[in-house]
């Protein structure tokens, strides 16, 4: 992965199931996160866990937030880079909207393969979930 980069993995999302999934979706990553969520996490459990972007929590429809990776030392990866998570409907009557994960390199030339892993995660998480995957890519 190039210095800067990022990938990332788009869903649809529906209004009522946003709480349940960001929780549970965090709850999927946590071994992968410096400050992991707790076992009966709240949302505000999540965005303590997800601390840094815009987390507007007076506007519904849009946040990004993002918490750091944290390396894997015993693998040799000394840098882990960060994971953000979006969401974004198009107004507050829209009752499906746009959930986005981004494993980011954040400028610390994050080993590609642990990238990956992480990505496949998240993936999967998408797939189990029965979330539409509408977009993928990477993004430099």
């Amino acid at each position: 992965m190039a210095l800067g980069e990022y990938v990332y993995l788009r869903a649809e999302i529906k209004r009522e199931n946003v709480e349940e999934i960001l929780i549970s979706l965090g709850k999927t990553m946590n071994q992968y996160l410096y400050k992991p969520l707790p076992e009966n996490a709240s949302i505000t459990d999540f965005f303590n866990t997800f601390p840094e972007g815009d987390e507007n929590l007076l506007n519904p429809n849009h946040f990004f937030v993002q918490n750091r990776i944290k390396p894997d030392y015993r693998r040799g990866f000394s840098h882990g880079g960060r994971l953000g998570i979006s969401l974004n409907f198009e107004s507050s009557k829209a009752a499906i909207g746009v959930l986005t994960i981004q494993v980011i390199d954040n400028g610390e030339n994050v080993n590609e393969d642990f990238h990956d892993e992480i990505y496949s995660v998240a993936r999967q998480y998408f797939m189990d979930e029965g979330l539409i995957i509408t977009d993928k890519g990477i993004f430099q």
